[in-house]
Order: C-alpha cells, then sequence, then structure tokens
C-alpha cells in the first residue's frame, strides 16, 4: 500500500506520498505499546485485479487498484454486503498472527442480519456457531484471541437501513 500510494502521488504531482509515514523515531515510540487488537468482522470478500486506473483526483478505489466481489453462489444474509464465510474469519485471524506476531485479538464485532419480518432465527444460529467455530480452530491454529463480543446484544437501529434489518443476538418484530 505504501509502494503503490507512492507512486500514484507521484504521479499525481504531488511531491510526496499522499499516505502519512511514521519517522523511525515514531515507530520505535509505539511499537509494543498496544494491549489487544480489535478486530471487526463479518464476512468475506474475493480480490480481483483490474485494469490500472488512470490518474485522476485521488480516491480510494483508484488508489487500491483492484476489486473486491462476493461470488453469487456464497450464503446470503439480510444485508446485500454480509455473505456468511466462516472459512474467512479463519483466514483473517491467522493472518494477522502471522504478520503482527501473534498479538492478543479482541474480536469487537461479529454478527449476521436477518429480515425484521424474520422470527425463524435459523440463519442467525447457524451463522454464530459456525463463526464460533472458525474461531476456535483459528485458536487452535494459535491464534491469540482473548475475547469475542457479538453484535449486538440486542437489535439496533442499523444506519442508512433503519430498523429493517435484525444484527442483535435478540430481536423482535415490534411492527415498526
Amino acid at each position: 500500500m505504501k509502494t503503490r500510494i507512492a507512486a500514484r502521488s507521484e504521479q499525481e504531482g504531488y511531491d510526496k506520498s499522499r499516505l502519512p509515514e511514521f519517522t523511525e523515531e515514531e515507530k520505535e515510540y509505539i511499537n509494543g505499546t498496544c494491549d489487544f487488537l480489535g478486530v471487526n468482522s463479518y464476512s468475506t470478500n474475493m480480490v480481483r485485479a483490474i485494469p490500472e486506473p488512470g490518474i485522476g483526483s485521488p480516491n480510494f478505489y483508484s488508489d487500491i487498484g483492484t476489486q473486491a466481489y462476493q461470488p453469487d453462489d456464497w450464503e446470503t444474509s439480510a444485508s446485500d454486503w454480509l455473505k456468511v464465510v466462516p472459512w474467512g474469519m479463519r483466514k483473517l485471524l491467522n493472518w494477522v498472527k502471522d504478520t503482527y506476531n501473534n498479538p492478543e485479538i479482541v474480536i469487537t464485532e461479529n454478527g449476521y442480519s436477518e429480515d425484521k419480518y424474520n422470527l425463524d432465527d435459523q440463519g442467525r444460529i447457524s451463522y454464530y456457531q459456525r463463526y464460533l467455530s472458525s474461531v476456535r480452530d483459528a485458536m487452535e491454529d494459535g491464534v491469540n484471541v482473548v475475547g469475542y463480543t457479538a453484535w449486538s446484544l440486542m437489535d439496533n437501529y442499523e444506519w442508512i437501513q433503519g430498523y429493517t434489518q435484525k444484527f442483535g443476538l435478540y430481536g423482535k418484530y415490534t411492527g415498526l
């Protein structure tokens, strides 16, 4: 990422990278100072290369130079972006272990959305069983997971979707 943004910044006429860099002194100061790494994970994406975007106004999509997607045959939820991919959680946790010297990890958000009218929570139950099983598998791989929090204990107002999708461990249709 650092190399890519620096190269694109140069092509865009900047005298230095748009991505700030830590000084060696700052790196030394913060090295080893975290108590744990918090991870939010709901789903997984696949990524494919795309033709190199032209130089224009800097933006996230040009900077990453890839396209994220989810195969159509992956199990769905009430949210179009949330597919059920438990193996992705295990891969993510192992990547963190291998990349960052196996820090203590607290999974701070993980959850499944159900349509507000669906009172049969089998999808949610299955999701949590499979995701927690993948977390356990990662722990057996040596990943240092020390905590887990589902999103959320009770249903919540879901940003743009309002009360049309239930994310809580407990959510009932209230007629809203």
